[in-house]
């Protein structure tokens, strides 16, 4: 845009120029002619040479207007290519307001296509939550938050002693949608049993996708006598509450909703998760205190997925007095 500018900048300083010195030329080609003639009775010599030489400012500025005519096309066509340049600018940055504007007001404030630069993001909320708030995450083994290997396992511990309160949805490691998971992911057409046969089983109880939603659950599960809300950690102040549900339909996405921000990634048949990006959801946009739509959307979604999901039951020996909304309790996962 700069350079169009400068372009038609400069175009506007040349006809300026152009017309300024035709005219003056002309001007002073007649007046030396007018001068020239008058002295014509008095000095023969100077009234030829003044005459004369307003025929040659006369001749040179009809030159120069033939020349500047012809180069004329030339940059004016270089002009014209840099301002339809400039229009179709205008118009891309027009879209590229209108998706922006469209994107806040239904509560986009980042989209991550880096999955590392959401955590890190999520480990900030996690390890800076108040005490008393709540985090609700839902995922398939929500590894990164519930294995030992996940980044988000050491943030996520320290929030829940802290006294933040998680609720977790996950995927029951026994479930269909477990199991066609793994067969999806892992499995190989030569060497894989038949999907759901005896020996099928057994292959599944070795795959990686139930290893982790295995180790997720038991995780979970040692968290409720670890973390029930009653507890005190080592300065002497209550910790969290940590509840955990399974599911059992198709995961739909990865959800981390805390207080006023959530973060939103699609699930999808083409490959594993993390590979679309990560979109991050503002409850409200600047100005508002009305719900943006997609807040509200995926907010209900954990929830009427948590009222018909059913509670992980703890570890032998641990204890927890209530059951879940539905009044269901699960044993233990294989």
């Amino acid at each position: 845009m700069a350079e169009s500018d400068s372009l038609l900048q400069a175009f506007l300083r040349r006809y300026r120029v152009v017309i300024t010195a035709t005219v003056v030329s002309i001007a002073v080609g007649l007046f030396l002619m007018a001068i020239g003639e008058s002295l014509h009775a008095v000095s023969f010599l100077w009234s030829g040479v003044l005459w004369e030489g307003g025929k040659v400012v006369l001749v040179t500025s009809f030159i120069g207007l033939i020349f500047e005519f012809v180069m004329h096309d030339r940059f004016v066509h270089r002009v014209m290519s840099e301002v339809n340049r400039l229009d179709r600018s205008i118009d891309n940055l027009q879209t590229t307001v209108a998706i922006t504007s469209g994107a806040i007001d239904s509560g986009l404030s980042a989209v991550y296509n880096d999955r590392q630069r959401a955590i890190e993001d999520l480990e900030k909320i996690l390890l800076h939550a108040r005490r008393g708030e709540e985090i609700r995450i839902l995922g398939i083994s929500l590894g990164d938050f519930l294995c030992p290997h996940g980044r988000l396992y050491g943030p996520t511990a320290a929030a829940l002693t802290a006294g933040i309160n998680v609720r977790a949805l996950l995927l029951d490691v026994s479930s269909e949608a477990a199991k066609t998971r793994a067969q999806r992911e892992e499995s190989h057409e030569d060497t894989t049993p038949p999907f759901n046969s005896p020996a099928w089983e057994l292959w599944y109880h070795e795959t990686r996708c139930f290893d982790e939603l295995k180790t997720a659950s038991d995780v979970a599960r040692t968290y409720y006598g670890q973390f029930d809300g009653t507890n005190k950690n080592i300065a002497g102040d209550v910790v969290g509450r940590f509840n955990g549900h399974t599911y059992t339909l198709t995961p739909l996405c990865f959800l981390a909703i805390h207080e006023k921000t959530m973060f939103l990634e699609s699930y999808h048949y083409a490959g594993r998760g993390g590979e679309a990006p990560i979109l991050r959801i503002s409850k409200t946009t600047h100005g508002s205190e009305v719900n943006t739509r997609l807040f509200d959307i995926y907010v209900n979604h954990f929830e009427i997925l948590w009222k018909h999901s059913t509670q992980l039951a703890p570890r032998s020996g641990e204890s927890r007095p209530e059951t879940n909304m539905t009044g269901t309790t699960r044993g233990d996962s294989p």
